[in-house]
C-alpha cells in the first residue's frame, strides 16, 4: 500500500521505504500527481511512504511563515527519505531544486530525470557526469521520462533494501 505525507503532514520515519518528490513546484506543471498516480498503478503491492512537497493550497511569495514551514518540511523529510527523486519537468525554473541537488548529489541515495528541453538539462547532466567520473562506487543515470525516473527509484529501493 502507498502512502502519501505532503505539508504539513508529520512523517515520522516507519519500518516502511520513503520516496521524496524533490522537483519544480512554482511554474510547474503537478508532476507530483502523476508521479504519484503511476506509482499507486504499477506499484501499489509495495509498502512505500510518499513525501510530496507540494501543497494543496498555494501560498504568496510574501507569506515568510508559510514558507519558513515548507523549507523546514523539506529539509526535515529529505533527510528522512530512502530515496530523492529529482525531476526537472519542461519550463519549470526549478532554482531550489537545483539548490538541493547540489547538496544531495554527496550521497547515494538520488535518482534523477530531465525532461528534453529544460533549460537546465544539459547543465545537469554534465555535473552528473563529471561527478559519475570522479566517484567510486554507485553511479548516477539521468533519464528523460518521468516514468523511467520513478521506475529507477523503485529498482533503487529492490536493490538496496530487497523489497
Amino acid at each position: 500500500m502507498i502512502s502519501i505525507y505532503e505539508p504539513l503532514d508529520h512523517y515520522q520515519k516507519k519500518e516502511r521505504y520513503a520516496i521524496f518528490l524533490a522537483g519544480g513546484i512554482k511554474s510547474a506543471p503537478n508532476w507530483q500527481k502523476d508521479a504519484i498516480s503511476y506509482i499507486k498503478e504499477k506499484y501499489n503491492h509495495l509498502e512505500i511512504d510518499i513525501l510530496n512537497p507540494r501543497r494543496k493550497e498555494k501560498f504568496s511569495d510574501d507569506d515568510y511563515d508559510a514558507r519558513l514551514d515548507q523549507v523546514k518540511w523539506e529539509f526535515r523529510n529529505l533527510r528522512q527519505a530512502d530515496v530523492i527523486l529529482f525531476w526537472f519537468p519542461e519550463k519549470a525554473p526549478c532554482t531550489t531544486t537545483l539548490f538541493e541537488l547540489g547538496y544531495w548529489l554527496n550521497f547515494s541515495n538520488v535518482v534523477v530525470g530531465v525532461n528534453p528541453g529544460h533549460y537546465k538539462e544539459k547543465s545537469v547532466k554534465t555535473q552528473i557526469d563529471l561527478l559519475n567520473k570522479s566517484r567510486i562506487g554507485v553511479k548516477i543515470k539521468v533519464v528523460s521520462t518521468l516514468e523511467e525516473t520513478l521506475d529507477n527509484a523503485i529498482t533503487f529501493l529492490n536493490k538496496r533494501y530487497d523489497l
